[in-house]
């Protein structure tokens, strides 16, 4: 499209429409007379060279030198008015607007044309305002713009900023920080997001320095649901997730660090039950060295995911990750799973993982942890803490046990975990029944502790097990105490009998270990029995076995041991009571030395009894019961059995 030629030179012609020549020309305020009221004209453009009025014209041209000069002047609206040679008026305008200076001037974009508008409209409608910082998008102006590109939060390229829209028709919505910026003079800046949201376009300036809670808080509190925090050390004091259903809240990996001064990040408390949130946390990273309180902590929120997650320091007497329900109420929160989690720890704290009390049905996997004999625990569960999964994990180095129950810790389940060297029992029960233990290795027992202890605990099954004491004689493998019953351990794996002073130690009814190379390698339980030929008569010693005592002599009466292994216990019972005052005895006798005894007093028909420990016996060993019967006991018959593990 070509250019059309215009004539920038003014031109004036006398009342009979000739060229003006030797007139005079003035220009001057809008409305008022130009010869009492002049404005500045000027010969050049850049207007710094000022020319006298009136203006001469030279065959209609204002003339300079005897040339034809444009005349230039810095308002856009001004009165004209010409003279002839005589002073007559040629020509006067008491208020004229030149539509070209208006162009070039304030509000000249609206007088220009351009696709089917006025360049004005596609400026503030279709074209980006571009600025390097959110103070600067708060100086737009909402009447000029109404799309702006933001190149930087403070600066450029610092990983703020982003396209954002002017919203004409809000006049109330809050300045966040972030999604929503209130311009000086009152319009509304939204953040035209389109997916997550960076915590850097708050503020959050991730140097490992800057306190970045306020900016960090207003990020998640922005009203999104997927909050993404990019490489960085991002410092806070303690934040709230917000109760948004299947958020995300997620990072590049360990180069996303939350660094901890103070508080948890955390949830909101409740009244009753637990948040149903269906979210994930993943791949960020926590340093906790200065926390004062737990760093992730999960209290009143279920249905939540950890996925990928690596902490750095527990905070001092406090924990890492603590999962819990709603404490408030009583409920328990469930279905929180966790997936490779990484902890490493050189400071005083309490726990890697802590179970709450009100924490159930949930998994661990894929949890490894080096607490550097300065954490007191890898993972702990507190009384009431039940049904967690825990699987391919390693946990190891604690200060005090690799994993503690404290207490009603019912139906957990570990497969496939390495407990790995505390400075105490590797792992310790207390009051918990009912755990399943599958695939696990009890690794680097230290001298004088035991690799797992049941204390107070029933009830509870392991199969396919490892154990291995390297540094010294470890106590025992398997140990129960304060009545513990109904423990039961088959098919395991011991590194040296000779680096134990005990492979089991146990006494509960219903407890046993069967199946090591060094311990009930048959992996059975079976049974001795046998029933009084006669009975025996008051005031008289017997021994009782393979012959039902009628063999005479020890050695033709006791079992012969057919597998190598350990009495676990023996029963007798008799079909009539002692005499009032007096008693009948029995011991249990290996090789002919007692092992285990019982007495019946009168009223009493029988009774199980143990050794303690479990007496350990070969091939060929001999075993019988011996029974005596006080002088004026009465008769009786005895029926007997004693269990065996081979």
């Amino acid at each position: 499209m070509g250019n059309m030629v215009l004539n920038p030179i003014a031109f004036f012609t006398d009342t009979q429409g000739n060229p003006l020549q030797g007139g005079s020309v003035y220009v001057g305020v809008a409305d008022t007379n130009p010869v009492t009221n002049p404005v500045t004209v000027y010969q050049d453009p850049a207007m710094t060279i000022p020319m006298t009025q009136p203006l001469r014209t030279v065959g209609g041209y204002v003339s300079l030198n005897g040339s034809p000069q444009p005349i230039y002047t810095n308002v856009p609206s001004y009165s004209l008015m010409a003279l002839d040679s005589r002073g007559d008026v040629t020509l006067a305008l008491p208020n004229y607007t030149n539509m070209f200076a208006n162009q070039s001037g304030a509000g000249g974009a609206a007088q220009i044309g351009f696709d089917g508008t006025t360049l004005d409209q596609v400026i503030k409608l279709r074209l980006n305002r571009v600025v390097d910082s959110i103070t600067a998008l708060r100086s737009l102006s909402k009447s000029l713009y109404s799309r702006a590109f933001v190149t930087g939060y403070y600066l450029p390229h610092d990983g703020g900023g982003g396209p954002y829209q002017l919203d004409p028709n809000d006049n109330s919505t809050a300045d966040n920080g972030g999604t929503v910026i209130v311009a000086l003079d009152g319009g509304r800046w939204k953040l035209q997001h389109t997916g997550s949201v960076s915590a850097r376009q708050f503020g959050a300036k991730g140097d490992n320095s800057t306190d970045d809670t306020t900016s960090l808080q207003a990020w998640l509190n922005c009203g999104l649901g997927s909050w993404f925090l990019p490489e960085g050390n991002f410092c806070h004091t303690g934040l709230t997730i917000p109760q948004i259903v299947q958020f995300t809240l997620f990072g590049v990996g360990p180069s996303s660090v939350f660094v901890q001064k103070g508080g948890a990040i955390g949830f909101p408390s409740m009244a009753t039950n637990c948040f149903n949130s269906g979210g994930t946390i993943r791949d960020l990273a926590f340093d906790g060295t200065a926390g004062t309180g737990n760093t992730l902590d999960t209290t009143y929120c279920q249905k939540l995911y950890l996925q990928n997650l690596y902490f750095n320091n527990v905070p001092p007497t406090f924990c890492s990750i603590k999962l819990d329900g709603n404490p408030t109420s009583g409920t328990y929160a469930h279905d929180v799973k966790l997936e490779k989690i990484g902890i490493y720890s050189t400071t005083a704290g309490n726990a890697g993982i802590a179970l709450g009390s009100y924490h159930s049905d949930s998994s661990i996997d894929g949890f490894w942890m080096d607490g550097q004999f300065q954490t007191n625990y890898c993972l702990l569960a507190l009384q009431g803490a039940m049904t967690t999964y825990v699987s391919n994990s390693h946990p190891y180095n604690a200060k005090i046990n690799v994993v503690k129950l404290q207490g009603g810790n019912t139906h957990c389940r570990w497969d496939n975990v390495t407990f790995d060297n505390a400075l105490q029992d590797t792992f310790y029960m207390l009051n918990t029944v009912n755990n399943q233990f599958t695939n696990c290795f009890f690794q680097s027992t230290n001298p004088g502790k035991h690799a797992i202890v049941f204390d107070n605990s029933y009830n509870n099954n392991l199969t396919n097990i490892k154990f291995e004491a390297p540094f010294g004689t470890a106590a025992a493998a398997f140990q129960e105490v304060n009545g513990s019953s109904g423990n039961k351990m088959s098919l395991f794996q011991l590194d040296d009998p000779a680096h134990w002073t005990a492979i089991a130690n146990y006494a509960g009814f219903g407890s046993f270990v069967t199946g090591c190379q060094f311990y009930a390698p048959y992996n059975t339980i079976y049974p001795l029995s046998g029933t009084a030929q006669t009975p025996q008569a008051q005031n008289t010693g017997k021994d009782f076995g393979a012959n039902g005592g009628s063999g005479g002599a020890y050695g033709n009466e006791a079992w012969c041991v057919a597998l190598g292994g350990y009495v676990l216990m023996a029963t007798v019972y008799v079909d009539s009571t002692p005499a009032a005052g007096q008693t009948y005895t029995f011991n249990l006798r290996k090789n002919g030395s007692s092992i285990a005894g019982v007495i019946l007093n009168s009223g009493s028909f029988g009774s199980t009894f143990a050794p303690g420990p479990q007496n350990p016996v070969n091939v060929g060993d001999q075993l019988a019961i011996q029974s005596i019967f006080s002088p004026t006991s009465g008769s009786a018959t005895p029926r007997y059995a004693v269990v065996m593990a081979g």
